[in-house]
């Protein structure tokens, strides 16, 4: 799901090409160290960057939901 994200900014221009496995990386790092399911259906995955000059964000959304240890055990819409 992260890397899907990561594919959308760059299509949409707010994320260099070549900074997206990177990207991923720090995001995949950042959800080992404790979820960013916050519960209520919303997660918010985020990573510092290194060298990246503006903020950028994706906003997703799973009708199925998905298991992303949220911390109400619940599935992740948002």
């Amino acid at each position: 799901v992260l890397e899907e994200m990561v594919k959308a900014a760059v299509a949409a221009g707010v994320l260099p090409r070549a900074r997206k496995a990177q990207v991923v990386e720090a995001l995949l790092a950042r959800e080992q160290r404790g979820s960013t399911g916050m519960g209520r259906g919303i997660a918010i995955p985020h990573a510092k960057i290194a060298g990246l000059r503006a903020h950028a964000g994706v906003v997703a959304r799973s009708l199925a939901g998905i298991d992303f240890r949220a911390v109400d055990g619940e599935r992740v819409h948002v």
